[in-house]
């Protein structure tokens, strides 16, 4: 959520978030949430500024720190849906995140739509997955193997008329809510087959360009040779993974692992290097105790 709140320092501006989150989540504990916020630091201390504020469940981020701790890696960013997809258009060029862009993301069991304004989150929401899985065809004993892996995975198709009406309702309301700024494009991502005809009725019914996530032109495809275009096909499927990894900890806008567990590696060099020096120091006493004595 968006709030507009004055610039303080660190820990001051911890507390106020902190109170807003009782506004988000009133019914929450504050223990059991995580929560990160952002705001440009260009604005100067006392004066009020939009400050984007994220919180999940404390649970939800533990749970993938230990899932990456049992497969021998660390965790250093745990983002949110709508930051990684802001993160996905900026690799499809200043053309779509540098002007006000939806973008749509369509899974089996739920779909995303975030506004952002030159990278920046503007709004978004969440509603009911619009894809409906496609009638596999029976096979038979006879079938080739290499067709039964073909139809083995399902293939699901996004229902044109159903998004359509739930991003036209995103629309009207972004246009009333900012003033009647609109959203200029949409990319479109998912697991749908039929990307193409959706980005097409886009233009038609909303008049709005449409486009399917593909960046190719933002990595180097000329090693792959012909897997080059299969990769381009299943582009629109990786929208979110690839738009959380091209994120670090300097530019993403929300964090949801501990401050302390980022910094555990330092904590500990500096707890080894306090021992050192402690050790070296009673070394230097006892030595010149003995000398003095002698």
């Amino acid at each position: 959520r968006q709030v507009s709140l004055p610039v303080l320092a660190k820990n001051e501006m911890q507390g106020l978030v902190r109170r807003e989150l009782k506004k988000i989540v009133p019914d929450t504990k504050p223990g059991d949430l995580a929560f990160d916020y952002w705001f440009e630091r260009s604005v100067k201390k006392g004066r009020k500024t939009d400050v984007l504020v994220g919180v999940i469940y404390r649970e939800s981020s533990q749970r993938i720190i230990k899932l990456m701790e049992q497969c021998e890696l660390d965790t250093e960013l745990v983002t949110t849906v709508p930051m990684a997809l802001i993160a996905g258009v900026e690799l499809m060029g200043e053309q779509y995140s540098g002007k006000i862009t939806a973008s749509i993301h369509l899974e089996r069991d739920r779909s995303y739509l975030v506004i952002s304004n030159k990278g920046n989150w503007v709004f978004s929401r969440e509603f009911q997955s619009v894809l409906n899985k496609e009638e596999t065809r029976p096979q038979s004993q006879d079938t080739p193997l290499t067709a039964k892996r073909k139809f083995a995975s399902a293939r699901y198709m996004a229902d044109q008329d159903r998004l359509l009406v739930e991003v036209n309702r995103s629309m009207l309301y972004f246009k009333q809510r900012f003033r009647g700024e609109g959203v200029t494009s949409a990319v479109l991502s998912g697991e749908a087959f039929n990307m193409e005809e959706v980005a097409e009725s886009f233009q038609k019914n909303l008049g709005i360009e449409g486009v399917v996530f593909s960046p190719m032109d933002a990595f180097d495809t000329s090693g792959m040779g012909d897997r080059a275009e299969k990769l381009g096909r299943i582009f629109p499927s990786l929208c979110l993974p690839v738009g959380a990894a091209m994120q670090t900890l300097r530019q993403a806008k929300l964090n949801f692992v501990p401050e302390a567990y980022i910094n555990r590696h330092k904590e500990r060099a500096r707890r080894f290097i306090m021992g050192a020096a402690s050790v070296v120091l009673v070394i230097v006493l006892a030595a010149g105790y003995l000398l003095i004595r002698n």
